[in-house]
């Protein structure tokens, strides 16, 4: 008993192209994802401000380090979701700053930096947001020596940070809402790769 609900199915199909075809149906596209440490884009990082005389950082086997230095990518973003995995070695430390600021003087005050250091049982690292928002938020432990994935979905005022698919750290501040992200790095401190933003919609 298929035949009467054919013509149906052939009208339905029918108003929905003809809906696509005049703009009347839109789709939902999600903005694509970025590869911040691409070859195209890795030329990009720029050294921060105060530390225009250190040496330029570097992208070895897919890893990005660089020696007591900040470099910062030069987009603004608001509203996004960043992705990378890090390796904390033990020796310095190392994290990302999310809507930063190249050019301020003490730019690791400006926007909110996710450090990565030695927790205090120094058998783990951790990380954590050490200087805003405050009142202090808590923190993250990790093993040392290992790779480690991360991923930050900031919307509007609100910050949540996942460390290996776990949702680990999470606050609303509204000081800053816009700006860069930056890298910190220290000598045998962090590397960092497969670093990759997705802004929402």
């Amino acid at each position: 008993m298929t035949g009467p609900r054919e013509p149906k199915l052939a009208l339905l199909c029918t108003i929905g192209l003809w809906l696509a075809v005049c703009g009347c149906a839109s789709f939902h596209q999600a903005s694509p994802t970025e590869q911040l440490l691409s070859p195209e884009n890795v030329a990009k990082w720029v050294l921060a401000r105060g530390y225009e005389d250190r040496s330029p950082w570097i992208l070895e086997d897919g890893a990005y380090s660089g020696v007591n230095s900040i470099v910062a990518y030069p987009e603004q973003y608001s509203d996004f979701t960043l992705e990378f995995e890090f390796l904390f070695r033990g020796k310095g430390e190392g994290g990302i700053q999310l809507r930063g600021d190249s050019n301020a003087v003490r730019s690791w005050t400006v926007g909110y930096e996710l450090d990565v250091d030695w927790a205090s049982d120094r058998k783990h690292g951790h990380i954590h947001f050490p200087v805003k928002p405050q009142p202090y938020g808590g923190d993250a432990l990790f093993s040392v020596g290992e790779w480690h994935a991360v991923r930050v979905i900031a919307s509007g005022p609100k910050v949540v940070v996942h460390l290996d698919d776990r949702q680990v750290l999470q606050f609303e501040d509204s000081e800053h809402l816009s700006g860069q992200i930056c890298l910190q790095g220290e000598k045998d401190g962090v590397l960092y790769r497969n670093v990759r933003v997705r802004e929402l919609e």
